[in-house]
């Protein structure tokens, strides 16, 4: 038996095992048998091969894994288990007016969700522009008493560096078990991708979500911590340990055209800050972070110190990630 015969008929398996979810009205789950009949998925596999193993992540930036799009490398940064490559491209920037609308789109959803609580989110907009249109969006569990966080993360076992001392102006505002935002693997793409995607067409909407067990997810351990100086302005540190069983793990990083990227060195680790406007995940449309990594007793941990501030420097935010001990 040939290896193609061989996948299809495990796909057409695997289609014949799928679950429906009760709440879909009766419509809905006809499309979706009759979409599936027609569309096997592999269709899904041949539009995006998804790295090995496979991980799309939202940190400060937009992340995607394993999508073939002509880009400008920027930065890359290593460890013996995770290899991180960032790349910018035109082709992901947006509009303002379609940024800010699909940020209140985002909000909305988010304020639909008990804390805690995932869901996997679909645009059409963005499958429109021909991108990445599944993403992960969380009302992260958040502790405003610090204590109360690191009993939780337990940041030291992990080897999670936090701040020794604030800068000047900066006071602590909460402790946040996951981030707002998420990326996928295969398993949630194959699971949720088409059935959305119909959800939307039969709602006439250009969104659609189903509330998702982030606890089972690839970022499920993605922390932060939110400062904020006398401004109201905000820093967050995100903190990613990734699992040390898994080996070769490789995470591509897409940024819009606008981005620029510098080498930079912290408590003498090598990092990359980088900024961005136009970002989908900024109110103000602004990014700007440091990005680098260290490993601890086998396990690495990804750190990002980023701000959406306009008036937030590259200096300050050095300032603070050096405070990180």
């Amino acid at each position: 038996m040939s290896k193609l015969h061989s996948l299809s008929e495990e796909l057409n398996q695997y289609t014949q095992r799928l679950q429906y979810p009760e709440h879909l009205d009766s419509k809905i789950e006809k499309l979706y048998r009759a979409h599936m009949s027609k569309k096997p998925l592999s269709l899904a596999i041949k539009r995006r091969k998804f790295a090995r193993p496979a991980l799309i992540m939202a940190a400060c930036l937009i992340l995607f894994s394993g999508i073939a799009y002509a880009s400008t490398f920027l930065y890359a940064l290593d460890t013996k288990q995770v290899h991180v490559e960032v790349t910018k491209d035109g082709a992901f920037s947006l509009p303002d007016d379609v940024r800010k609308e699909l940020g209140e789109s985002f909000k909305s959803i988010r304020n639909q969700l008990e804390p805690g609580e995932s869901a996997v989110v679909y645009s059409a907009e963005l499958k429109n522009r021909k991108l990445p249109d599944l993403l992960i969006i969380t009302n992260p569990k958040s502790y405003s008493n610090l204590e109360q966080w690191k009993a939780e993360v337990d940041p030291y076992n992990k080897g999670l560096k936090l701040p020794e001392s604030l800068p000047d102006g900066f006071t602590f505002v909460k402790g946040e078990l996951q981030s707002p935002f998420g990326g996928i693997d295969e398993s949630i793409y194959k699971q949720y991708h088409s059935l959305l995607q119909i959800q939307a067409k039969v709602a006439g909407t250009s969104t659609s979500w189903q509330k998702y067990n982030s606890s089972e997810g690839p970022f499920s351990n993605m922390t932060g911590l939110i400062f904020q100086n006398r401004q109201h302005e905000e820093i967050v540190v995100r903190y990613h340990p990734i699992d040390p069983s898994v080996k070769d793990v490789m995470i591509n990083v897409k940024t819009n055209g606008s981005a620029l990227a510098e080498n930079v060195t912290l408590n003498g680790k090598n990092g990359y800050y980088s900024e961005m406007n136009g970002f989908m995940f900024s109110e103000t449309g602004v990014s700007k972070s440091i990005q680098w990594m260290e490993e601890y007793n086998g396990l690495t941990n990804l750190y990002s110190v980023e701000t959406p501030s306009t008036s937030i420097s590259k200096e300050e935010l050095l300032i603070f990630s050096n405070t990180l001990k």
